[in-house]
C-alpha cells in the first residue's frame, strides 16, 4: 500500500515557529506541546528576535534551529507582517519545499502534513469569514488564515526577489500588482497572510479545502462538515483554551454549539479522553 509518506518522501516540508515572549504563556505552553506531540519527528524551525534566550521553548520543544532576526520585526502586528515578507526569511527557508506556518497559539489536531503537501498548494489555510458576528452568517470567503498555514517556499521567495527588481519599483503605483500589494502592506494597510492567499500567489486551496485544513471561529456554522471532517488543526489562544478546560473536566458553556463541536473534534482525534470528558466528570452540554 502506498501511504502519504510514501508519495510525500522526495517533498521536503519544515514547521515555522515564529516566537518573541521570553517564555510561552499557558495557552503558548499547551499549542508546543501539542507541536512536539504530534510533529516532534518533523524539521521545526524557530524565528526569534536577537537577545531572546530560547531555552524555555527548547525545553518543550528540544534543541532546534533558530534564526534571529532585528527585534524591531516582532514589535507589533504591522511589523510581525514585514517579518512575513522579509526576503532572508524564505532565504533561510529555501531547502524546504513547502513550510507549516504554525504560530504560538494553533493546535495541531492530528498529523496530517503529509497529506497536504502532497495536495501541491501554494497556500492552504482556514478561510476568512465574511467578519464577526452578525457577519460570519455571510459565509466563508476565501482562504486563508496565517496562524496556521501551508505554504510553498519557492514562490513566495521568487516573488519577493522580483519585486525589488528594477521594472516594478518603476511601476510600485500601478494597481492590481503584486509590488502594488506589497507597498500597501508595508503602509499598514494589507496584512501578510492577505497579501500571499489574494494578491501574490496562483494556486491558492479553495475553500472547500480550507475548511477541511483548519479552523478559526465560526464552528457553529460547520457542524454538518465536522460531525465527520477532522481538520489538520486550529488557530488562537480561545480554541486552546476549550481544549484544556475539557481536559480539566469543565464545560464553559458560553457558546455551546461551539463548544460541542471542538469536543467532538477533539475527542474523535484523541486530544482527549473520555474520561476527561467533561460528561463523564460531571460536566453539562
Amino acid at each position: 500500500m502506498v501511504t502519504d509518506r510514501d508519495v510525500c518522501e522526495s517533498v521536503s516540508a519544515c514547521v515555522l515557529v515564529p516566537i518573541y515572549r521570553p517564555e510561552p504563556t499557558r495557552t503558548e505552553g499547551i499549542s508546543l506541546q501539542q507541536l512536539q506531540k504530534k510533529l516532534g519527528d518533523r524539521s521545526i524551525l524557530l524565528a526569534a528576535p536577537e537577545g531572546l534566550d530560547p531555552a524555555p521553548y527548547y525545553a518543550v520543544l528540544g534543541a532546534r534551529p533558530i534564526a534571529f532576526f532585528d527585534p524591531a520585526f516582532f514589535a507589533s502586528r504591522d511589523a510581525y507582517n514585514s517579518l512575513m515578507v522579509h526576503e532572508p526569511l524564505y532565504r533561510w527557508l529555501a531547502d524546504y519545499e513547502f513550510h507549516l506556518v504554525h504560530q504560538t497559539d494553533a493546535f495541531v489536531i492530528e498529523d496530517q502534513l503529509d497529506y497536504w503537501v502532497g495536495k501541491g498548494y501554494d497556500y492552504i489555510g482556514s478561510p476568512f469569514w465574511g467578519g464577526d458576528d452578525p457577519h460570519k452568517r455571510l459565509g466563508l470567503t476565501h482562504v486563508g488564515n496565517g496562524g496556521f498555514c501551508l505554504r510553498r517556499t519557492d514562490p513566495m521567495l521568487r516573488i519577493l526577489v522580483d519585486a525589488r527588481s528594477f521594472p516594478n519599483k518603476l511601476f510600485v503605483w500601478v494597481p492590481r500588482t503584486k509590488v502594488h500589494a506589497l507597498g500597501g502592506l508595508a503602509r499598514g494597510q494589507l496584512n501578510e497572510e492577505r497579501f500571499w492567499s489574494s494578491h501574490a500567489l496562483r494556486n491558492v486551496a479553495p475553500v472547500e479545502e480550507g475548511v477541511r485544513f483548519a479552523f478559526e471561529m465560526g464552528l457553529e456554522y460547520l457542524t454538518e462538515i465536522y460531525a465527520t471532517v477532522t481538520p489538520f488543526g486550529c488557530h488562537h489562544d480561545w480554541n486552546i483554551d476549550y481544549v484544556d478546560r475539557h481536559r480539566r473536566g469543565e464545560w464553559r458553556g458560553e457558546e455551546p454549539e461551539y463548544e460541542r463541536m471542538i469536543h467532538q473534534i477533539m475527542l474523535r482525534a484523541g486530544n482527549l479522553s473520555p474520561e476527561e470528558s467533561p460528561r463523564r466528570r460531571g460536566g453539562s452540554q
